[in-house]
């Protein structure tokens, strides 16, 4: 016979729960020392900077666990795409030498340094912060400035006389700048700036000019040059008085040219206020740096070139150049070598016109004034349809003192 089953036994939980597999629990490093997932960057969008300074671009952040766990954190910085500074456990590397990191890891701030900024340093700086495994990034735009610089290069007039007042404006950055002339405060017009340039250190400079016609009531009165740009805080200006000048004089003194004679030409200039004063000699458009210059006064000087007129000489042209304060263009004298036994000087008029003087030094001792002469000037020009020509006669009155040099020819 079989016995009867029992009463059934209750489970026993705290055994069962013995049979189940164990559950490993989270790794310390993970629950101690993990960043998680917020981090935050701060940087401005841009950031300015003057040429030749030392700038400090400024990039912090924050981490939700503190204190910063440094082997979790990299710092890297970008210039127009490229690395140019990192930081990792402790060790700086830089690819510029006036690069450098500023910033306090252990604070969160991630500085950069760049010492002696140029023009060449402006553009887009990115500030990149990676806590493992969380990256963040900023972009930063360095604006490059430079302050111009006022320079009056012409303040020479002539009273009642049309004259131009120029500026270099010089060392600036960016390129956009306004430029005014005054009087007394009183803007002025025909004013004329012209293109900038780039100089060699990335920064612009550009002349400026107006045009005035001074008259003795203006000897007294401010005329003032003023700039506005974007790295000033208020306008630029400089004050100054006119210079009333005197326009110089200018002469050739020469003798007949002879084939391989030397003769000394002499370029004379006179009357000329203020005293600074250039003279140049040239043969067709050759410098001859040959020529001594001497002061005979405050307001004369002589220009001496030694001169041998040979075979390939003749048809050429020599020039003395004069420039002054005075001149809006350099005041030309022209002496045309030729073996004709007379000599042509030739200078140009503040209108582009020329005068020519002619001399017949060939001709001295030669004609008698008691004996039958007759002499003829020919003048020949591209703006002549015949030559035009003028005659002296030994029997004509009216023209018994006239030279050959006269300078009606």
């Amino acid at each position: 016979m079989n016995p009867q089953p029992g009463p059934r036994e209750k489970p026993n939980h705290s055994q069962m729960t013995k049979t189940k597999p164990a559950v490993h629990p989270k790794t310390p490093d993970r629950t101690v020392s993990s960043p998680g997932h917020a981090l935050q960057l701060v940087a401005p969008l841009s950031h300015r900077a003057r040429i030749g300074e030392d700038v400090n671009i400024p990039c912090s952040f924050t981490v939700n666990n503190t204190p910063i766990n440094q082997k979790f954190l990299a710092i890297s910085w970008f210039f127009q795409g490229k690395e140019i500074l990192s930081v990792q456990n402790a060790k700086v590397r830089s690819r510029d030498p006036r690069v450098s990191y500023t910033g306090r890891r252990e604070h969160g701030t991630a500085n950069l340094s760049i010492s002696d900024i140029a023009v060449m340093d402006g553009g887009i700086y990115k500030c990149s912060i990676l806590y493992t495994p969380k990256k963040e990034e900023k972009e930063i735009r360095l604006d490059i400035q430079a302050t111009p610089q006022i320079n009056i290069t012409d303040r020479v007039v002539v009273t009642n006389k049309k004259s131009s007042l120029h500026g270099v404006i010089s060392g600036f950055y960016p390129v956009d700048i306004d430029i005014k002339w005054l009087q007394d405060g009183e803007m002025l017009d025909n004013v004329i700036m012209e293109i900038p340039q780039r100089d060699p250190d990335g920064t612009y400079s550009v002349r400026s000019s107006v045009t005035i016609t001074p008259t003795e009531e203006d000897r007294e009165r401010i005329l003032s040059c003023r700039v506005q740009h974007e790295s000033l805080t208020a306008p630029l200006q400089e004050d100054f008085r006119l210079v009333y000048g005197e326009i110089p004089s200018v002469h050739i003194t020469s003798q007949a040219f002879k084939l391989n004679v030397e003769q000394s030409l002499v370029c004379s200039v006179s009357k000329f206020y203020p005293e600074s004063l250039t003279v140049n000699w040239f043969l067709n458009d050759t410098l001859l740096e040959n020529a001594k210059t001497r002061r005979i006064s405050s307001s004369a000087v002589a220009s001496v070139y030694q001169f041998i007129a040979k075979e390939q000489s003749w048809g050429m042209e020599l020039r003395c150049v004069v420039e002054h304060g005075t001149l809006t263009t350099p005041h030309v004298e022209r002496l045309l070598v030729q073996e004709t036994g007379s000599v042509i000087i030739m200078d140009q008029n503040q209108d582009g016109t020329f005068n020519a003087t002619s001399t017949c030094e060939s001709l001295r001792g030669v004609i008698q004034e008691n004996e039958p002469y007759t002499v003829q000037a020919v003048v020949e020009h591209d703006k002549l349809k015949h030559p035009s020509v003028r005659e002296w006669r030994s029997d004509d009155k009216d023209n018994k003192a006239a030279r050959c040099d006269d300078p009606d020819t």
